[in-house]
């Protein structure tokens, strides 16, 4: 399938893209942190419209209520300040979890990360490894993952920037429509 990417695919691949970054922004705007965001917590309406779901707890909230459980984190989505906990979570967090959002989108679902194992990840993130680029993917959307994976939180960019630079790739239509526009 890969092979035989259709020009339609490609424009729902990007509209998946830019709907995700327009609901988080969405959320940022509101102080809403995810902590769980994984192309698995995106559903489709009828009109294929993401939405966001599946949210994490609370800063300092559990599930049942025992601040003394452990947390299991989803380690291939997650940003390297919260691979221990999710307490200090930050847009910047979810920034992150976007560039693997995206890097899904754009591999068809592939498995971040492949065959490196959860607890090999955070050394290797460490060491600068960053997921590569998807074979369909362009290298303006790609540099716009490469941005979201920086270590540093003050280098990442806000879901408003993101949005902002993805809209400018989209041209309204009079329909209301968007359309792809390549440089």
């Amino acid at each position: 399938m890969k092979d035989n990417i259709t020009v339609e695919t490609l424009e729902r691949q990007l509209r998946f893209g830019l709907g995700v970054v327009r609901g988080m922004d969405f959320l940022a705007q509101r102080k809403v942190v995810h902590r769980r965001l994984a192309a698995r917590n995106v559903l489709l309406d009828a009109d294929l419209n993401p939405k966001i779901t599946g949210f994490g707890p609370k800063a300092g909230e559990t599930h049942d209520g025992d601040s003394n459980k452990r947390e299991r984190m989803p380690l291939k989505w997650m940003a390297p300040e919260c691979l221990k906990s999710t307490v200090d979570a930050t847009e910047k967090s979810d920034v992150w979890s976007f560039g693997v959002v995206l890097w899904e989108i754009f591999s068809f679902g592939e498995s971040p990360y492949g065959n490196i194992r959860g607890h090999e990840l955070p050394a290797k993130l460490k060491e600068g490894y960053r997921l590569p680029k998807p074979e369909q993917c362009d290298d303006k959307w790609y540099g716009v993952m490469k941005q979201t994976w920086e270590e540093s939180t003050e280098k990442r960019p806000t879901f408003k920037e993101i949005r902002s630079t993805l809209d400018e790739i989209f041209v309204a239509a009079p329909t209301d429509d968007y359309y792809y526009y390549r440089k």
